[in-house]
């Protein structure tokens, strides 16, 4: 892969090619033009590539890759991605085979578990945990094959390819049909048979297709594949070989921020009960933060808090899902209180709502969008965040009725509400903690959707104008009853 740009201009750029005869060659030019000329010189077959006078690339944030966006040459001698495919499996079909020292280990992970859902997580997190991310120079062949299984598993450590080739051992040792797989992580592969690829992942076959998993990237998060490499493509190394698949896309329900907040207030004391769940992508973010340890976490809270209230913000206690327990989905309880927060008049109070700040602060990127994008927008992967805040409604002297909705037909979705919380809302609010018995909602929820990982330089002015509109709401006031 050759690409035709650089954060500096260029006067002329050549790239020389001899085919020999024996290997013919093919060639894919992306992302713009190349121009190309064929020489015939004392019995060599050359291939120049060249392009003369090469802008600066312009760098901004939240960009794709570059390969996705100069221009690029692939060249290649493979025929096919079946081709492509034997060869990786002639590679790797060695160092994935389970020996007796694998199996036994598999055996002896898996004693009890009959579910074979349940297996596959236990294998699952059982590498992406407990086998360190290092590599380990043991071959001449570094780099382009996996180490043996059972080297992995004595050294516990070792890089995507070697993680990857263990998680195939095991499963195959426990009865799955399972094979090791690259792809090319933050990159887009084009359609010629070349080695575009970067990393490595494990394909369990599922009827008439397969089920990805990454040890890797995955590792410390419930998913067995990470969202972030939704949509990529990639290629399972099979021996009879196989075509260039591309892995699923999640939905943006897949990857949630669901935050429901209590609120109460006493004087012009703010007294709060947060109760999060962090879905998919945010799931892992959140677990690593946590492997840090409790200060990780707390830290995480202090500041988020800190950018959502005025006042003095108390803790006063912080639960959270231990790293590795799987069980369920990360979740977040926070208690606590926050002085001098109200506005307070003779005659009445003054709150100023939260959920628009913090279901902000989860989607950073808004913040970068501009009217003058020139590059595709991407976002780690299509996400949501909903946050409803909820206030005794007996204590709301001028409740306001808004609901404000923007960017439907764009793939992505600005929805501010705030009302009365209906009657089955209510009723759903009994069986949840901290509630304090409290009959009657006020609500105010912030819901912020991105059903795509990639906006087009026009989609991203039109949710760049879309969001400018719908900040207004972080400015609105609630009037509450006076003491």
């Amino acid at each position: 892969i050759m690409l035709f740009g650089s954060s500096v201009p260029i006067k002329k750029k050549v790239y020389v090619l001899e085919e020999l005869k024996e290997k013919p060659v093919k060639y894919g030019i992306f992302n713009g033009k190349i121009k190309h000329r064929i020489l015939n010189r004392d019995g060599k077959r050359l291939h120049v590539f060249y392009l003369k006078n090469i802008k600066p690339y312009k760098s901004e944030p939240f960009s794709p890759s570059q390969y996705d966006y100069l221009p690029k040459l692939i060249v290649t001698n493979i025929p096919s991605w079946r081709e492509m495919s034997r060869i990786e499996f002639q590679r790797a079909e060695p160092n994935v085979t389970p020996d007796d020292r694998v199996k036994s280990f598999a055996d002896s992970l898996c004693r009890g578990i009959t579910d074979e859902n349940e297996k596959i997580k236990k294998l699952f997190y059982f590498v992406a945990d407990e086998i360190r991310y290092l590599g380990l120079i043991e071959s001449e062949m570094e780099g382009y094959e996996p180490h043996p299984a059972s080297l992995t598993l004595e050294k516990r450590s070792g890089v995507c390819k070697d993680k990857a080739a263990l998680l195939v051992a095991l499963l195959r040792a426990q009865g799955f049909k399972a094979y090791y797989a690259t792809t090319a992580a933050g990159m887009r592969m084009e359609n010629i048979p070349a080695d575009q690829t970067n990393h490595a992942i494990v394909a369990l076959e599922k009827g008439n297709d397969y089920e990805y998993l990454d040890p890797t990237i995955g590792a410390g998060g419930r998913d067995l594949m990470p969202a972030s490499e939704g949509g990529q493509s990639v290629l399972v190394s099979r021996e009879e070989g196989d075509t260039l698949r591309t892995i699923p896309l999640s939905s943006s329900d897949s990857n949630k921020v669901s935050i429901f907040l209590f609120t109460d207030i006493k004087g012009d004391t703010v007294y709060f009960n947060y109760l999060m769940k962090f879905n998919g992508g945010f799931d892992q973010q959140f677990r690593r933060i946590a492997q840090g340890g409790r200060k990780g976490i707390e830290r995480f809270v202090r500041n988020s808090l800190s950018n959502v209230y005025t006042g003095t913000l108390v803790i006063d206690s912080l639960s959270f899902t231990e790293p590795q327990d799987y069980s369920d989905y990360f979740k977040v309880q926070i208690f606590g209180k926050v002085f001098n927060e109200i506005v307070k008049t003779p005659d009445f109070k003054l709150y100023k709502p939260v959920s628009f700040k913090i279901g902000k602060s989860f989607v950073y990127f808004l913040e970068s969008l501009t009217s003058e994008r020139e590059l595709d927008f991407k976002i780690r992967f299509p996400q949501s965040v909903e946050v409803t805040e909820y206030i005794p409604y007996s204590k709301v002297e001028e409740p306001f009725v808004k609901r404000q909705v923007l960017g439907k037909e764009n793939s992505y979705r600005l929805e501010f509400v705030s009302q009365k919380a209906d009657e089955g809302t209510t009723k759903e609010l009994k069986n949840v903690a901290g509630n304090n018995g409290i009959q009657d909602w006020y609500l105010v929820s912030t819901i912020l959707r991105f059903d795509k990982r990639q906006y087009s330089p026009d989609e991203v002015r039109t949710m760049y104008r879309d969001y400018r509109d719908f900040q207004e709401n972080e400015g609105l006031w609630l009037i509450l009853k006076g003491e």
